[in-house]
């Protein structure tokens, strides 16, 4: 998981917050900062993330019954997780009737996906 950052989550805590666009890349991590993978080191046609609220987690689901079997495919993963509304009291009361908790962001336009915006 990769947290966002503290001043986005403070500023949106107990609301909703509509994501209108986003940026990746696959980087390796080095002294000097972070430095783009080349393609031809690793390019990743599919990917699928999810950003959770707080009331919402991950947890370990089984694919084949995920978004109607949509990910029954994992190409040799054993591990799949999902978000889940979390339902139990935590102090901070429900979400609102209607207010998704968690969203899911799925690219299958190859490698080109990197550097552009969503």
């Amino acid at each position: 998981p990769v947290p966002l950052p503290d001043d986005i989550v403070k500023r949106f805590a107990g609301k909703t917050m509509a994501v209108i666009g986003y940026e990746t890349d696959q980087v390796r991590k080095t002294a000097e900062g972070d430095v783009s993978v080349p393609i031809t080191w690793a390019y990743n046609h599919h990917y699928v993330s999810f950003m959770t609220g707080s009331k919402s987690k991950l947890v370990k689901t089984d694919p084949n019954t995920f978004h109607g079997g949509e990910f029954s495919n994992l190409y040799g993963n054993v591990d799949f997780f999902a978000p889940e509304e979390i339902t139990e009291d935590d102090g901070l009361g429900a979400p609102p009737t209607g207010i998704p908790t968690s969203q899911m962001y799925s690219e299958g336009n190859g490698g080109e996906y990197r550097k552009s915006f969503h």
